[in-house]
């Protein structure tokens, strides 16, 4: 064989066995570190993976083939909802028990924290687009994932009574995509009571 032609020979062979070693190194397992990241620290990953160029739909499909089987049934019936969404509004019917939270007393300065449940009696998947409380005594927390049919989830409330005497009577609103208004009227009621000024010795 010519010289030259060992030498090519040689110089492929060594190009070869290099490339075969870096594609037999193992992928690094993120997981463990993953899991002392905050929510915040994780979206923040991810959105930077997108910009080292992950292009999302590879992020979902990876993120499916994770999931048990009886869980990608119900991302393809998602998928499918929002196909049929794309030519028609679709509304689901849901049940919020309650639809009214009776906190009864309280002392002025206390904070008490409840839920509401809603659960999807329709056919079509449920979500709420946001929420909004008619008194800064009151913060929201809803859920951000679609509600399947049959399935339930809870809206948290935190109501604080600082400055609150009497009955308060906040009203929360949910929009959604239910039918017939595409928002719900959700209620709080407490009675606030004012804490009891503490009596001295010398004032008997």
């Amino acid at each position: 064989m010519p010289l030259l032609s060992l030498r090519s020979f040689a110089l492929f062979l060594c190009l070869f066995l290099m490339q075969t070693a870096v594609w037999s190194q193992p992928v690094a397992d993120i997981r463990p570190m993953l899991k002392a990241l905050t929510p915040e620290q994780k979206q923040q990953l991810r959105q930077y993976l997108r910009y080292l160029g992950i292009h999302s739909d590879e992020e979902i499909q990876n993120a499916y083939r994770q999931l048990p089987e009886r869980n990608q049934k119900k991302v393809f019936d998602l998928l499918d909802f929002y196909r049929e969404l794309a030519r028609q509004e679709l509304l689901a019917t849901v049940v919020w028990a309650p639809d009214t939270l009776v906190l009864g007393d309280m002392l002025d300065g206390t904070v008490h924290i409840d839920s509401f449940r809603v659960t999807n009696t329709g056919k079509y998947p449920y979500w709420i687009r946001y929420a909004r409380a008619t008194c800064d005594c009151t913060a929201i927390q809803v859920p951000d994932y679609p509600i399947l049919p049959g399935e339930s989830a809870v809206l948290r409330i935190e109501f604080d009574s600082r400055g609150k005497l009497g009955h308060s009577r906040p009203i929360l609103i949910v929009y959604d995509n239910s039918t017939p208004n595409r928002r719900h009227i959700l209620h709080v009621r407490a009675h606030v009571l004012p804490r009891k000024k503490a009596i001295m010795p010398w004032e008997y």
